[in-house]
């Protein structure tokens, strides 16, 4: 029985200084904030065009699109409207068009 209590002591024993080293680790190291909403670019629209703000509404790529959606993996499909019918490209977070719309 005590060789138990001893094993189960131990162990919260070594759970404890785990966690603590990770806590101290963390506060070196200063994890990053997670701010879903500040980061990265959001499709908006104004007076039926398109573009991308960042989390502080500020304008990065102007509103020039006909349709936007978000971004994937760097990339962001876009949408233009002609007289031929919609057309599809993508854009990069610069809001150079990486891909020419085509249908």
């Amino acid at each position: 029985m005590k060789s138990k209590l001893r094993t189960r002591s131990a162990k919260r024993k070594l759970l404890f200084c785990l966690c603590l080293c990770l806590a101290a680790h963390a506060i070196v190291l200063g994890l990053p904030r997670r701010r879903a909403a500040t980061r990265g670019l959001f499709p908006v629209s104004k007076e039926g065009k398109w573009g991308f703000i960042d989390g502080g509404g500020r304008v990065r790529i102007p509103l020039r699109f006909d349709s936007a959606a978000s971004f994937s993996e760097g990339l962001a499909p876009v949408l233009r409207f002609e007289p031929g019918g919609a057309r599809t490209g993508y854009i990069d977070k610069t809001g150079k068009v990486v891909w020419e719309p085509s249908r």
